[in-house]
């Protein structure tokens, strides 16, 4: 089994504006016997939308290599 765990935000209170920000974690866990199948299908689904990317700066990553 592979454990992915990704977060995005700041966590904490902006004290200066006394606002709280939105922070997020996901996790995604692949049973070992998808791993290769599943990372295979979004390699060719990230080559599919590259032009995508360089005409509406959008954010891939998936660690990008494209």
């Amino acid at each position: 089994m592979k454990i992915y765990i990704d977060e995005s935000g700041s966590f904490s209170i902006d004290k200066k504006n006394q606002k709280h920000s939105i922070s997020c974690v996901v996790a995604l866990v692949i049973p070992e016997i998808l791993k290769e199948k599943l990372f295979a299908e979004f390699e060719k689904w990230k080559n599919k939308i590259i032009v995508k990317k360089e005409l509406q700066k959008i954010e891939i990553k998936g660690s990008d290599n494209i």
